[in-house]
């Protein structure tokens, strides 16, 4: 008796993996992945920043596609991002294109390149 219990619960732990290890899979696939750079072109449905890429061991340009489902952090929207800022993104590789999430711009960092271009204003200024 005690076999066959055993025997059963083998056979029911074989059947069940499966089930569990492709919702796991489906829970992966669904995992945002996270990168930074700064903000080199923005058209009305993808951006372009320059990034490091770590497999290239150099910095690339890479195209973020935009949609309607795309959060905006510290920024109201697409048109207000600039060129030369450094945002964040959260994306989600879709049919092998990367699909922003959400797109974040650091407040903190947008104030230290204001102050850094006005000192490297003031000292390039002639002195009077």
């Amino acid at each position: 008796m005690v076999r066959k219990l055993m025997l059963l619960s083998t056979i029911l732990i074989f059947l069940a993996a499966p089930a569990c290890f492709a919702q796991e899979m489906e829970t992966m696939d669904e995992m945002l992945e996270f990168t930074f750079g700064t903000l080199v072109r923005v058209s009305d449905d993808s951006i372009t920043i320059m990034e490091y890429n770590f497999e290239e061991e150099k910095e690339m340009e890479q195209v973020y596609a935009v949609t309607e489902a795309t959060e905006f952090v510290n920024v109201a929207n697409l048109s207000a991002l600039k060129i030369g800022e450094e945002i964040e993104i959260e994306f989600k590789v879709k049919d092998g294109q990367k699909v922003a999430m959400a797109i974040a711009k650091d407040d903190e960092t947008t104030e230290e390149l204001e102050e850094i271009t006005e000192d490297v204003a003031e000292e390039e200024a002639p002195a009077e």
